[in-house]
């Protein structure tokens, strides 16, 4: 909901401002403990199904059925490996799997050091500022 500040005074706006945060955290929170109960769900699935031998649970009215999918397969690497695993995949065949890139917070950082040295920048970097604030809250009365 848009909130019209030209009609609201500075601490309705800092209201406004907590009480969405507040709710964010919260929901943040929801969703937290949203997933963990549904990773705790889909593993007991799991574990049933192979206790059982089987790829798929029953059919049931209103509700559906579950089964499992081929195991999907994730691979990383250890940074100081970077380049044999390069070369490995370059000699291998597969140099479509290399990119160089510039990290966007690094590139972040790097115009953010130029702009506040006064240099100029080429016009295919591309930057923009985002305001934000930082609320402070009180001390409780008595602490």
């Amino acid at each position: 909901m848009p909130i019209q500040h030209d009609a609201i005074d500075e601490r309705a706006l800092i209201c406004a401002f907590c009480d969405a945060r507040a709710q964010r955290d919260r929901l943040k929170a929801d969703l937290t403990d949203a997933q963990a109960r549904m990773d705790a769900a889909e593993h007991a699935l799991i574990e049933a199904l192979q206790a059982q031998d089987k790829t798929a649970t029953a059919s049931y009215d209103g509700l559906g059925w579950v089964s499992l999918t081929k195991p999907r397969l994730f691979a990383r690497y250890d940074k100081e490996d970077e380049d044999q695993v390069i070369a490995f995949v370059t000699q291998d065949g597969r140099p479509d799997l290399v990119r160089t890139i510039v990290q966007p917070g690094a590139l972040s950082a790097y115009v953010a050091e130029q702009v506040e040295a006064g240099r100029a920048l080429p016009p295919i970097i591309k930057f923009y500022l985002r305001h934000t604030v930082r609320f402070y809250a009180d001390a409780p009365k008595g602490a």
